[in-house]
């Protein structure tokens, strides 16, 4: 069913001389743009998921602007051409995926691009072309409608763009301040098959030592189940909690633990690595993924999904905010069996589902 959407989606844009113009004119002024250095910054804010801020340059690290080249083999079946992606520098022979631009004509493909984001676990950047007449493509037009937000519109409305960001990436992007999480290093914790457990372990070593980061940065540890040691099932049930109450679907005795260096700057070698990382584990595992934003951190409220940092204001106040998710990817083929069966009359679908979040403020 969801391939299907998809088809007529390519179907509908590929035959269009507005889609065309407009996604020509826009990768060339887009390489124009890396061409003179010109960051493309984007912000919004997920309430849902955060009391602080998402931000980044969508041509961070970006070494090439594509177009209607590059295929993506999807999780739930079919293959997924992008108008326009944003490519970095090779890892193992493989450009880096770092951002998808998507040209559209209506605004009913809300929950594929969700699925599309879900799927690549790179950031979406979505152009709306629904009040653009093709005499109108320029380089005013591709300026305006990569830029525009609700501060800097006419209107005070943002209806150019919208960005769609997987939670994965939500680590990296969100502006929390350093005194509310001071530690240097933040932790994954990867749930996921016996059968595909060591050959996650070793892409992921390959990933850090094809980019030149050393144990240091990104440490990879098997966790293991003692089920005689009542100290390592408290951690299992702690760590398996953080990740979903149905963390043992995925592995009910051993678990990968991530322990990486946050990036300082929204570039670079660890930078790079959290594109790669969340585009591997969303394309290529039926992963369940948990976070911690530091070491140590426990589960006191399972049922939050969301980690509750707190900080004294004054000496007889303390004010909480919410910080970052605790489950950042689930696979997405899970998602679109619940999307089907709703469909099939099965159950419902509402929105707020933690698919993805994203606009432009």
């Amino acid at each position: 069913m969801v391939q299907v959407e998809l088809e007529q989606r390519v179907s509908q844009v590929s035959e269009s001389p507005l889609h065309k113009k407009a996604k020509e004119a826009l990768a060339e002024y887009l390489r124009g743009m890396l061409l003179r250095k010109e960051p493309l910054r984007w912000c919004y804010k997920d309430t849902e998921a955060s009391d602080f801020p998402l931000s980044g340059d969508l041509l961070s690290e970006v070494t090439e602007v594509v177009v209607d080249s590059y295929k993506i083999e999807l999780p739930f079946g079919g293959t997924y051409q992008p108008d326009i992606v944003l490519l970095g520098s090779r890892v193992k022979n493989q450009p880096i995926l770092l951002g998808i631009v998507e040209l559209e004509l209506t605004h009913e493909a809300e929950l594929l691009k969700c699925l599309l984001c879900k799927s690549t676990g790179a950031p979406l950047f979505l152009v709306d072309l629904q009040e653009t007449e093709i005499a109108a493509i320029d380089d005013d037009w591709c300026r305006e409608c990569i830029t525009q937000t609700t501060t800097n519109s006419e209107d005070g409305r943002r209806n150019k763009n919208f960005i769609f960001l997987h939670n994965m990436l939500y680590p990296i992007f969100t502006e929390v301040p350093r005194h509310l999480i001071p530690e240097e290093k933040h932790q994954f914790l990867i749930f996921v098959g016996d059968e595909k457990f060591e050959r996650l372990r070793q892409q992921i070593t390959t990933l850090k030592e094809a980019l030149g980061l050393a144990d240091s940065d990104v440490g990879i540890a098997p966790v293991r189940l003692k089920q005689t040691d009542k100290g390592s099932v408290s951690m299992f049930e702690n760590e398996g909690s953080i990740a979903g109450p149905n963390w043992r679907d995925y592995n009910d005795h051993q678990f990968l633990r991530l322990m990486i260096k946050r990036p300082t700057m929204k570039g670079g070698p660890l930078y790079k690595f959290h594109l790669v990382l969340a585009n591997l584990l969303t394309l290529h595992f039926d992963a369940l993924v948990g976070y911690k934003f530091r070491n140590g951190a426990y589960n006191t409220d399972p049922s939050n999904p969301i980690w509750i940092g707190r900080i004294r204001e004054s000496s007889a106040a303390w004010s909480d905010y919410k910080l970052l998710p605790k489950c950042v990817s689930e696979p997405v083929r899970k998602i679109v069996e619940i999307v089907c069966s709703a469909r099939s009359g099965n159950g419902y679908l509402g929105v707020g589902n933690g698919l993805v979040g994203g606009v432009n403020e």
